[in-house]
């Protein structure tokens, strides 16, 4: 590989795949990972047919514990050096945090959190040393408790935290930290949530984004050193508003809106 080099999880569809095609049109070569191996190769052969790059492809599933530290590995081995990150993988669950399966709730937090801790903290060094970038997919989610989604909400605002936090640290190493926060995007996301009702369907479309505009502005606000990126005019209102609403009655909002 003697481009730039970018590494994306969750690459087979949604927004990862989005930001695979603006990479490879900016002829950075790709790393991409994902679960599904049927979707990740088609990914693949499509990106290789119209940007004549053919992708390294890894098929992991990050809710294991030893699925990141696998990826470094494997990279290492090939002696392969990230330039940027792209850490957009993410699950999420509706419904009472009682009601959903434990296990469910357990992988969220392996993937949301665990595997994007790891992989940024096992890639750092190696981006310290090339001026790199990194994207940490977090949320609207992240700004507001999430009644009826708690625990990919409280991963979104842990995101969005660490992102801060690092930016800050790294400020003096030429190494960028930005955090996309979307509100409702139109990927598989919201099928796989559970999140099917016809009336709340509805209600998001009327805001909801096209993942290639959000994906646009996430690889414009990365590449300008951003630290926090919020796509749209609805999504930059909401994060405005909530300083200045109450935070009970923005918890009760958020529930309506999940119920």
């Amino acid at each position: 590989m003697e481009n730039k080099i970018v590494l994306i999880t969750g690459a087979a569809s949604g927004i990862g795949r989005a930001l695979a095609d603006i990479f490879a049109r900016n002829k950075y070569e790709l790393v991409l990972v994902d679960n599904d191996q049927v979707f990740l190769q088609r990914a693949g052969a499509e990106i290789k047919g119209k940007y004549n790059i053919a992708p390294l492809l890894i098929v992991q599933d990050l809710t294991l514990p030893p699925a990141a530290e696998n990826i470094f590995q494997q990279l290492k081995s090939k002696k392969i050096r990230v330039d940027i990150l792209v850490n957009d993988a993410g699950i999420g669950a509706l419904g009472k945090f009682s009601d959903i399966d434990l296990d469910v709730q357990i992988r969220t937090i392996r993937l949301n959190v665990e595997a994007l801790t790891v992989l940024t903290k096992l890639f750092l060094k190696q981006l310290e040393n090339r001026s790199g970038r990194i994207l940490e997919v977090s949320s609207l989610a992240a700004f507001q408790p999430g009644p009826l989604m708690a625990v990919y909400f409280a991963t979104k605002s842990y995101v969005l935290s660490l992102s801060e936090a690092l930016a800050e640290e790294l400020e003096s190493t030429g190494v960028t930290v930005t955090a996309l926060c979307p509100g409702p995007v139109a990927t598989p996301f919201w099928t796989k949530t559970g999140n099917q009702k016809p009336c709340l369907t509805r209600g998001r479309r009327l805001w909801e984004l096209s993942v290639d505009d959000v994906a646009q502005t996430a690889y414009q606000g990365l590449m300008q050193g951003r630290r926090v990126v919020v796509p749209g005019k609805i999504g930059k209102a909401i994060v405005f508003l909530n300083r200045f609403l109450p935070h009970r009655l923005v918890t009760k909002i958020v529930k309506k809106l999940n119920q």
